[in-house]
Formats: structure tokens, C-alpha cells, sequence
């Protein structure tokens, strides 16, 4: 038998966290892709996602429809995001050496400029996309 995502939501507020984290692993694909979506960055993405979900665990309670609860975690996902981008706007714009460096160990110096101009070809063609394609890309 299927649980539902009210049903878990029931549990977590009951004090079941593993029933959190179930929905957790339901909804992380959808946060994380959306947050992706926003920052254009995975590390930073998972982080907002990790944010995310902290938020939603703490505010569960304030959730008025349970069945509504995939929505109000994108509108919180996108609420994050802008927060985010605002917040962290200025560093975006100047990012300092240390943090453009390839680390030599890993990849030669010919192939992590390969990787480093795929990687800036596939984010621009992204990008080019139509929002609901980007979304779409981002997602998947």
C-alpha cells in the first residue's frame, strides 16, 4: 500500500521524522532541479535544497492543506532561490582566483579546459532555451 504524502505529513507532525524523510526522498529531485533551475550551480543547488527542507520540517505544522503539499514546497523552493540570488548577487559578479582554479591533480590542464568549455557550451545552450524547456532540462 501506497502512503501519501498527507499521510506522512500526519506522521511527521505526530513526531514520526522518518515519515520527514521519506518525503524528503520523494520531493528532493523537484527541489534540487528547480533550485538548480534558479542558481545554475548543483553544489549551491543541494545546499538551498538542504535549506529548503529544513524550512519545511520547521514549518510543517503551518501547512493548512496537506494535499497542497508539493506546491507550497516549489513556492518555497523559488522563494529560497530569490533570497539566494539576492543575497549572494554580489559575490556571483566577483568570484575571486582561488575559487576559477583547477585543481592539477585530478585533470590535466588540456582536459579541464574541455570539461570547463562543454560545461559553458551545455549551460548556454540551457539558457537559450525557452523557460519552460530550461525548466524542463533542468529538471530532468
Amino acid at each position: 500500500m501506497d502512503v501519501t504524502d498527507e499521510q506522512l505529513i500526519e506522521e511527521t507532525l505526530t513526531g514520526n521524522t522518518n515519515a520527514f524523510g521519506e518525503l524528503v526522498k520523494r520531493h528532493q529531485g523537484v527541489v534540487v532541479g528547480l533550485a538548480f533551475h534558479f542558481v545554475g550551480n548543483m553544489q549551491d543547488a543541494q545546499d538551498i535544497g538542504q535549506e529548503v527542507f529544513i524550512k519545511a520540517y520547521q514549518n510543517l505544522s503551518q501547512l493548512k492543506q496537506p494535499a497542497k503539499f508539493s506546491a507550497w514546497l516549489r513556492r518555497m523552493t523559488e522563494n529560497t532561490c530569490k533570497t539566494w540570488l539576492r543575497l549572494n548577487q554580489k559575490k556571483r559578479q566577483t568570484l575571486s582566483l582561488e575559487e576559477t582554479e583547477v585543481d592539477a591533480s585530478t585533470k590535466q590542464p588540456d582536459e579541464a579546459l574541455v570539461a570547463k568549455e562543454l560545461s559553458e557550451t551545455v549551460q548556454k545552450a540551457i539558457s537559450e532555451l525557452s523557460v519552460p524547456n530550461r525548466l524542463a532540462v533542468t529538471l530532468k
